[in-house]
């Protein structure tokens, strides 16, 4: 895998946004049994449904899933899926790859060349786009991630963040206390994931901190009042249905 700085690309495109939506979803498997997280059911659609009217509302137009457990049940969606304004389709695992394995594996099977928007797929995002894309665009960097603020770090990963740049990762401690956190959400260009075998990799546990360790790791921290939420467990699910149920 290379981690040559990106050339410059044509700044008129939307990135093409790549969801990560292949894995197990084990914590939240006893609040939605045989149900991939992505398709989990919220006021009466499926989770991923909020996820592409928001990047939608962003402008994006063309979206890849990245697909493993229950993938029969995604293709079905992709399959019934219709918008003028947004293309989606699939890539999918034949063995689970991991973050990192994964956005390899769709650039590579679908010859992606250009900025992409990965996103977790138990995640919703409640940021405008632009000006994230335009710092990123901005910088000689190949990735930013995407960070915010929380109240409450107990059951996330931290980091440090120094003149725009990810210098370091923290492992969940459980403490109760405030901190950066990532939202899981990146920008990245195509060029990093062009080479290489598709094996199974960690971006945040093995991609990520290579890059913050040369410095090449941008960071965008989301405003007052722009926040993500993910519904990775019970808890965070009930959670994000009870906002939902109120809008």
């Amino acid at each position: 895998m290379t981690t040559n700085k990106r050339n410059v690309a044509d700044t008129s495109l939307p990135p093409h946004a790549v969801i990560l939506a292949g894995g197990f979803g084990t914590r939240l498997q006893s609040s939605v049994p045989d149900c991939p997280k992505s398709l989990a059911p919220v006021v009466g659609r499926p989770f991923l449904a909020y996820q592409l009217d928001w990047l939608r509302s962003q402008g994006i137009s063309t979206v890849t899933l990245a697909i493993h457990y229950l993938a029969e049940q995604v293709v079905a969606f992709v399959s019934e899926w219709k918008s003028p304004n947004l293309a989606l389709d699939y890539v999918r695992e034949e063995i689970p790859l991991g973050t990192g394995g994964a956005v390899m594996n769709v650039v590579q099977e679908k010859g992606l060349d250009g900025d992409l928007l990965v996103l977790n797929g138990d995640t919703q995002y409640r940021f405008s786009l632009m000006p994230v894309l335009e710092r990123y665009r901005s910088f000689d960097e190949s990735a930013l991630l995407i960070a915010a603020h929380v109240e409450d770090v107990a059951r996330f990963g931290t980091l440090t963040i120094e003149k725009d740049r990810v210098t370091s990762f923290h492992q969940a401690t459980g403490r109760h206390e405030p901190g950066l956190v990532s939202t899981g959400a990146y920008l990245l260009h195509a060029t990093l994931f062009q080479e290489g075998d598709r094996r199974p990799f960690s971006m945040e546990d093995e991609f990520f901190p290579a890059l913050a360790e040369k410095e090449e790791l941008a960071a965008y921290v989301l405003n007052h009042g722009e926040n993500f939420f993910d519904i990775g467990t019970p808890e965070s699910y009930e959670d994000f249905c009870a906002s939902a149920n109120k809008v």
